[in-house]
């Protein structure tokens, strides 16, 4: 959603959908406070609460006004304030985990962040007194572009996606785990998966996208989709992990050779009913 126009975009109006500005250093009502300067309401409602009146009350607001704007905004790090049995709070929408593709693959992206976040040293806390935000910024362009083939900024030396998870946060995430008395089986199943994800360099998009081309000599896109879609639905029904997935063999693969006669009939039909529609409109004609 990027409703900027060109002039806006000229004076450096930042995107509604946005990785951020900057660090957050003296308190959150930082990122409040510019959001409301940056960026101009875009639906409203009727707000009859005095929020101000309620606390003298001992009652806390909704501040139903600021929510509904910040509603409005998509930050990968998106602050939110809420209430629950009058009592405050502020908790982060973080979107850390991919979607899959399989079950098993999801609990695996889950394990291994909060292994980090347990598992991460002091000195990493104060991430923003050692990586300026733009590094922050730059490394994560660079990994949704080009993903498990990455390199990062890592504190001033570079190091490869696959080589910072297998050297610093696999161990990492295997401390923080042990640290808050996870099982020792499921520490080893669940970050096993990222560790074979590392060693085939495979994940789901690169699967899709290897798969395509290999489809791609004989077969059009949609019955291309159609096939990717058959084919990874069969998998995440074996719960298989995604590093697991083999190519999609035109040869050998019964999928391939029966599955798609359907497709093709119906495709071959179609355009012979064109053919005897035109056929028809010249005769007439």
């Amino acid at each position: 959603m990027d409703l900027r126009n060109e002039s806006l975009l000229m004076r450096g109006q930042k995107p509604r959908v946005s990785f951020g500005t900057k660090w957050v250093k003296d308190s959150i009502a930082e990122l409040f406070i510019d959001d409301i300067a940056r960026y101009a309401p875009i639906v409203t409602s009727d707000f009859q609460e005095d929020s101000m009146h309620q606390l003298q009350q001992g009652i806390m607001p909704k501040l139903k006004a600021l929510n509904l704007h910040n509603g409005t905004l998509y930050k990968w790090n998106r602050l939110c304030y809420g209430v629950h049995k009058n009592i405050a709070h502020l908790r982060i929408e973080n979107r850390y985990i991919p979607a899959g593709p399989t079950k098993i693959d999801e609990i695996a992206n889950a394990v291994f962040w909060v292994g980090v976040m347990k598992g991460m040293p002091e000195t990493y806390r104060e991430l923003y007194n050692h990586v300026k935000f733009k590094v922050a910024k730059e490394n994560f362009i660079k990994a949704a572009i080009t993903g498990i083939e990455s390199y990062f900024n890592w504190f001033g030396h570079e190091i490869s996606a696959v080589d910072l998870v297998r050297e610093i946060l696999l161990p990492m995430a295997r401390k923080g785990l042990q640290k808050v008395g996870v099982d020792s089986k499921d520490i080893e199943k669940y970050l096993g998966i990222i560790k074979g994800r590392i060693k085939t360099r495979q994940t789901g998009s690169k699967w899709i996208k290897r798969n395509k081309s290999i489809l791609s000599d004989s077969f059009s896109n949609y019955e291309i989709n159609v096939l990717l879609t058959k084919k990874m639905y069969e998998y995440q029904m074996e719960n298989l992990p995604v590093h697991q997935w083999e190519n999609m063999d035109i040869c050998h693969d019964p999928l391939l050779r029966t599955e798609t006669k359907p497709i093709k009939l119906c495709r071959e039909n179609c355009l012979w009913y064109m053919k005897m529609i035109v056929w028809f409109w010249f005769k007439k004609s």
